[in-house]
C-alpha cells in the first residue's frame, strides 16, 4: 500500500469518527413524542396525587373506571386522553436535568401527578410524573426514573385530574322516541300514560282520552327530556341515605320500548332546585336532576290538547 493509499485511508478514518461523535452528542433540538408507548397495547391507566387515585381498564371492549368506584368512563374522556396526552410532544432537549429542580416543577413524588400505563398482562408501560410551572401554560413532565425534565408542547395539566366526576359517563339513560312504545308518568296524586298508536300518541289519565298530535308542545318537551337523561352530579353508595325519599317518589317515570325492554325513573326532592334519581333498581349509584327537567312530564289533559 502506498504513501497516497494510507493517507487517504487515515482521513476517511478521521471522518467517521468525527461523524460517529457528532452524532452521539448531537444537541440539535427536535419534535418528539414524551411518551414512547402503543395505544393499543394500554389496557390499564392509572392517575395519582398524594391524596387521591383514579384507575381505569378496559373490559369488555369499554373503559370503565374502576377505583375508586366501578362505573363506565365517559368515552370523551378516554378519548381525548389517548389523543392529547399519550400524543403530546415536546423539545427533544430537555430543560433540566438537575435533581434540585424537581420541587420547582412540582416534579416530586407529593408534588406531581403520576401516570402510570399497564398493558392487559399488567405489565408496565410507562410511568410518568407531570407538575406545573408558575406563570408557564405548558405542563413539564419526566419519567418517573429519570432526572430528564421537559417542557410539553401544551398544557395537559386539567386533563389529568384525578375527580371521579371529571371521568365517569355522565349519561343515564338515552331513548329515541322511535323506540318508545308507551310512556307513563306519576307525580303527587295525579297520573296518565301516552301510548303509541299508528300515526299519533293517545293520552290516558282515567278520565280523559285524547288523540295526541305529533307536534304537540308538551308531547315533544317530554321526547326531549327522554332523548338523552344526563346528570353531572352523583350519588355514590348513598342509598340508606336516600331510600325512604325514594319510597315515595314525587316523580316516576316509566317507559317501555318496542324491543320489550323498559326504563323506570324515580325522583324525590332532595333540596329547593334538586330531586334525587334512581334508574331502574340501581342503588350503588344515584343521580341529580334539575327542577326543570321534572317540569318536562309534570303535565295535565289540557297540555296535549
Amino acid at each position: 500500500m502506498n504513501k497516497n493509499n494510507k493517507k487517504y485511508i487515515a482521513i476517511l478514518a478521521a471522518l467517521i469518527a468525527i461523524f460517529i461523535i457528532t452524532q452521539t452528542n448531537d444537541k440539535t433540538e427536535k419534535i418528539i413524542n414524551f411518551f414512547d408507548v402503543d395505544s393499543v397495547d394500554i389496557a390499564r391507566i392509572e392517575l395519582s396525587t398524594i391524596s387521591d387515585t383514579l384507575t381505569l381498564a378496559y373490559k369488555n371492549n369499554e373503559w370503565m373506571i374502576t377505583s375508586p368506584i366501578e362505573y363506565q368512563a365517559n368515552k370523551y374522556q378516554v378519548e381525548n386522553f389517548f389523543k392529547k396526552v399519550l400524543n403530546v410532544q415536546t423539545s427533544s432537549l430537555p430543560i433540566s436535568e438537575s435533581e434540585t429542580s424537581f420541587a420547582t416543577y412540582e416534579l416530586t413524588d407529593s408534588m406531581a401527578t403520576c401516570v402510570k400505563l399497564y398493558n392487559a398482562k399488567d405489565k408496565l408501560l410507562a410511568e410518568a410524573l407531570f407538575g406545573k410551572m408558575k406563570g408557564q401554560p405548558n405542563t413539564p413532565a419526566r419519567m418517573k426514573d429519570s432526572k430528564k425534565i421537559y417542557r410539553l408542547n401544551e398544557s395537559i395539566s386539567y386533563r389529568l385530574k384525578t375527580d371521579v366526576n371529571n371521568w365517569r359517563e355522565k349519561e343515564v339513560t338515552a331513548i329515541d322516541k322511535d323506540a318508545i312504545e308507551k310512556i307513563s308518568v306519576l307525580y303527587g296524586n295525579e297520573g296518565y300514560e301516552l301510548t303509541r298508536t299508528d300515526s299519533l300518541w293517545q293520552y290516558e289519565d282515567g278520565t280523559e282520552s285524547i288523540s295526541v298530535d305529533n307536534d304537540n308542545k308538551a308531547l315533544t318537551m317530554i321526547f326531549s327530556g327522554l332523548r338523552k337523561v344526563n346528570s353531572n352530579k352523583f350519588k355514590d353508595y348513598e342509598w340508606d341515605k336516600y331510600e325512604t325519599k325514594l319510597a315515595t317518589p314525587d316523580l316516576e317515570v316509566g317507559v317501555n320500548l318496542l324491543d320489550g325492554s323498559s326504563v323506570y325513573l324515580r325522583l324525590a326532592k332532595d333540596d329547593e332546585k334538586n330531586y334525587i334519581m334512581q334508574k331502574d333498581n340501581m342503588t350503588d349509584h344515584l343521580f341529580t336532576q334539575h327542577q326543570n327537567w321534572v317540569d318536562r312530564f309534570t303535565k295535565k289533559a289540557e297540555d296535549f290538547k
